[in-house]
């Protein structure tokens, strides 16, 4: 029957007869005829169940596609599924822009998914833009993870990534992982961050990390690592480059990013942190636990890249920091800061751990000028904690140390310990702007011998007064003490000292020492001196002490006292020393004799001398 007379009949009618005509006729008659009355007569012969009639005509027709895009989509599929698959495949190719998606749809995903894999697979891409996201999702699932992954590789990324979002999160992340990078990325990049937080979790950290690599460091990875447990964001930075890593991070919350470099090896953490800017590595840092954030500091390539962020933290936190590093590291690290900067740090540490900081200072200047950086007392408590502070201690205000003796004043102990191991000149300057009582206070707990040489590097008068102080602050059983160190200085060294005190002062010194040093120290100091020194003595110590001196000497020193001194010393000594003094020719022995008060022992000595004189 020709076309137009079929196309006159009512497609029930029609649909009848077309059934019962052979298929290459069936198809040619139909091929003439306007789509829409064809598409009416095929609609009827799938409601009378001859849908695989329909479909060899369909099979057999040129232009098939487009009567088929002419049907409903329930019946289109109805249609299809008779189809050879390759037949279908190219018949909805054809139709990929006007209703392919909804024609397999319409079919069970067994079915659809062998027709979409026969396809040119951008044009499969395509279908599955515009299928509804449950049936693509259905048809997917039918498929294995490589095929999945090629086609939605193809798609638009919003539409694959609402698709992937919706699926078993594991299955999600098996395609991923066979996708090409940049193709995963943008999909992950379209989803929602905790969707795509549970794909990525799914995901060897390595795959992961290959995608993330590329997505948009700002919107897109920073906002999904955030969601997942740090253990797993860490493992993912951990595998980028330490730039890409660091461009993440810095857009992550402080919060997380912390988290997450805690969970990586020390040496790739400071890695990536290296590659931050300084204030950004430190707002993470300061929210790392103070062991993790010490190690990774630590292991950074170099002291300056570490004191950068550190130069960025509160002083509390570096403060923490350092007290986790070890001495070496924390040292390292603040020698590349600012002395009033690590200054603030090394303030709040406890006082034994600042100190091994500062000892392990690579240059004593530098430990010094933290320490001058810190409040005298702060810089103290950290002093008395040193194993050997002497030479830092030598840099505090170089030339005068008056740093270093305002910290010693404000030492509770261990100056006595200290000061003896500086260079005794150094030791002195710092005594010299320390008040007497001070320094006798610290010289009181020092071994004679060092406080000897420390004095005797010191002005005269202020070395006098300190060992008087020493009297003082010890008490009456302490006057041993100030004897000791007198006796362990060079003798006219201490004369010279002797000499600047005030005779009492001196005498008091003079009498607790023995006979032969007092006649030493008297010996080597001008007569006149030594003649108020020993006018201060009791007579009977003055004879015994001049005694022991050769007969010029004590006779000069006797010569500078007034004679009721000079009487009452010559009274205390045996008449032959006595006589021999008298007639040294240095003393009035008129005046002498005449004030004595121990009448027989001056006229014994008027005789004595007298006689000596006529025999002589």
């Amino acid at each position: 029957m020709a076309a137009a007379g079929l196309a006159a009949i009512k497609p029930p009618m029609a649909a009848s007869i077309v059934e019962k005509m052979e298929v290459p006729s069936a198809a040619e008659t139909l091929g003439e005829m306007k789509s829409s009355v064809a598409s009416q007569i095929l609609s009827k012969m799938v409601d009378n169940d001859a849908h695989a009639r329909a479909a060899e005509i369909l099979t057999a027709m040129d232009g098939a596609a487009e009567l088929l895009a002419e049907l409903r989509a329930a019946t289109a599929a109805w249609v299809v599924q008779e189809m050879d698959v390759e037949v279908a495949a190219n018949l909805l190719s054809e139709m990929a822009y006007v209703g392919a998606g909804y024609v397999l749809a319409e079919l069970d995903a067994d079915q659809a998914a062998p027709i979409l894999l026969e396809m040119e697979q951008q044009n499969a891409a395509y279908i599955l833009d515009d299928m509804e996201t449950s049936a693509a999702l259905g048809i997917l699932a039918d498929m294995s993870s490589d095929q999945s992954a090629a086609l939605l590789s193809l798609m638009v990324p919003d539409a694959a990534a609402l698709i992937a979002a919706e699926m078993e999160y594991g299955d999600a992340a098996k395609i991923l992982t066979e996708m090409e990078q940049d193709a995963a990325a943008s999909v992950v990049q379209e989803m929602e961050p905790e969707a795509a937080a549970y794909i990525l979790a799914e995901m060897d950290s390595s795959a992961a990390a290959e995608v993330v690599a590329v997505m948009d460091y700002d919107d897109g990875a920073a906002f999904v690592l955030e969601q997942l447990e740090a253990e797993q964001s860490g493992k993912i930075l951990a595998h980028l480059e330490p730039s890409v890593a660091a461009a993440i991070v810095t857009e992550m919350e402080f919060e997380a990013s912390a988290a997450s470099l805690h969970e990586m090896d020390f040496d790739i953490a400071s890695n990536l942190l290296a590659e931050m800017d300084p204030s950004a590595a430190a707002g993470v840092v300061s929210l790392m636990e103070a062991d993790a954030a010490a190690g990774v500091l630590t292991a950074a390539s170099s002291y300056h890249t570490s004191a950068q962020v550190v130069d960025k933290l509160t002083e509390e936190c570096a403060a923490e920091v350092f007290s986790e590093m070890e001495p070496e590291a924390s040292a390292g690290i603040a020698s590349e800061l600012e002395y009033e900067t690590s200054a603030r740090a090394v303030a709040l540490m406890e006082p034994s751990t600042a100190a091994a900081l500062l000892e392990a200072v690579e240059h004593y200047e530098d430990s010094a000028g933290i320490l001058g950086q810190m409040s005298y007392r702060e810089a103290a408590k950290v002093v008395e904690e040193m194993d050997a502070p002497a030479a830092v201690m030598e840099y505090l205000e170089y030339e005068d140390l008056s740093e270093a003796a305002q910290v010693v004043e404000e030492m509770t102990c261990g100056s006595e310990q200290i000061l003896p191991e500086m260079e005794y000149h150094q030791a002195a300057k710092i005594f010299t702007q320390l008040s007497s009582a001070s320094s006798a206070s610290i010289i009181y707990e020092m071994d004679p011998d060092s406080a000897a040489y420390i004095l005797a590097e010191m002005d005269h008068h202020l070395a006098a007064e300190i060992l008087l102080q020493l009297d003082e602050y010890g008490g009456i059983e302490h006057h041993v003490t100030a004897c000791h160190i007198v006796e362990e200085m060079e003798t006219q060294t201490a004369a010279d000292i002797l000499s600047a005190a005030d005779p009492a002062d001196a005498a008091e010194l003079v009498s607790s020492m023995d006979y032969e040093g007092s006649a030493g120290v008297l010996l080597a100091m001008e007569s006149q001196q030594a003649a108020k020194v020993m006018s201060e003595l009791e007579y009977d110590h003055a004879a015994e002490i001049l005694s022991r001196l050769k007969v010029p000497k004590a006779a000069a020193i006797l010569s500078e006292a007034e004679y009721y001194d000079a009487a009452g010393i010559l009274e205390k000594m045996d008449l032959a020393k006595a006589q021999q003094l008298l007639r040294s020719g240095f003393l009035d022995r008129d005046a002498i004799l005449d004030a004595m008060e121990d009448a027989q022992k001056s006229s014994q000595l008027r005789t004595r001398v007298a006689k000596r004189a006529r025999t002589s």
